[in-house]
């Protein structure tokens, strides 16, 4: 008697089928119909009575596994543990900012699986802002990050994908509605909605205005893109951010600065100091032969 045979019994006992037990186990129906064959032959008596379509436990296959379910529960945990240690069907978990929402990460994430060696993969998504994307990195909570950053950070590799605009934001009846560009020192006089202090984009754009000695007039503060949007879309003021997808739904006016070239950078972001799994290297060097090959771009529409 063998651990093998008792984990391949304690599989077909608790899914009372040899397909979906080859299936978990990841080796052929004939491979564990031998070795429970030659379990029965040592124990002296049936555990499975075998019909044509079906299986089931007879009662000495039911007082045995009940004396070694807990082996079971054991194989049950080092099956799922080889599973997320799988190339072709680990889990990978990503966290990302709200405003790549809306097309870019899902896409991604979406073409990726079509790929048939990745169609086991399983994503867990979560939204968050940068700062708590890179929190989550360094602390092995996420895989790959998707975010913003005006700096290198500690312990994590930057890949950057694309630059987006940034841009002017006015409410569409707005007195500066009708131009297609401004000045930064032309939203002074004009209630002013800022990135909240633990946003990504914060500490760049409180730079940018500075750099051309705009101080604006602080009304609001909100922690994204979505936020600001929506505040400046009901009139509540005018802002400076990065042009995202979300803006095509709102009513607001978009102007381009005159001031100099206003973008921030997407980057991926994983920990190079942490375990990676399979599935989440195979990600990455997707996103990464995307980019070489200039799809990136594409998945933003």
């Amino acid at each position: 008697m063998t651990l093998q045979q008792l984990t391949y019994f304690c599989v077909v006992a608790r899914l009372l089928n040899f397909r979906k037990a080859s299936e978990e186990l990841l080796i052929s129906q004939s491979t564990i119909s031998i070795s429970i064959s030659n379990l029965e032959t040592e124990l002296g008596v049936p555990l499975f009575k075998r019909e044509k379509r079906s299986i089931s436990l007879t009662k000495y296959g039911r007082l045995y596994y009940e004396q070694i379910t807990p082996l079971d529960s054991l194989t049950t945990i080092n099956i799922k543990m080889k599973r997320l240690a799988s190339e072709t069907e680990g889990d990978i978990n990503i966290a990302y900012n709200p405003p790549w929402s809306y097309g870019f990460v899902p896409r991604l994430a979406r073409e990726f699986l079509r790929r048939k060696e990745n169609e086991k993969i399983i994503f867990n998504f979560k939204q968050l802002n940068s700062p708590q994307v890179i929190a989550g990195l360094k602390e092995g909570l996420f895989d790959v990050g998707f975010c913003t950053t005006e700096k290198e950070v500690p312990d994590l590799s930057l890949f950057p994908l694309f630059c987006q605009e940034m841009a002017v934001i006015v409410p569409a009846d707005h007195p500066l509605a009708e131009r297609e560009s401004i000045c930064l020192r032309e939203i002074e006089p004009y209630p002013y909605i800022l990135y909240e202090d633990d946003s990504g984009l914060r500490r760049l754009v409180e730079y940018l205005l500075k750099s051309v000695d705009v101080v604006p007039r602080v009304a609001y503060e909100a922690p994204d893109e979505e936020a600001i949007f929506s505040l400046v879309s009901a009139g509540f003021g005018v802002a400076f951010v990065a042009v995202t997808d979300v803006l095509k739904k709102l009513s607001v006016r978009t102007l381009r600065v005159e001031d100099f070239d206003a973008h921030c950078t997407l980057y991926m972001a994983y920990n190079a100091n942490r375990y990676l799994p399979p599935a989440a290297v195979r990600f990455v060097n997707y996103i990464k032969l995307c980019s070489k090959q200039g799809l990136i771009a594409g998945f933003k529409r």
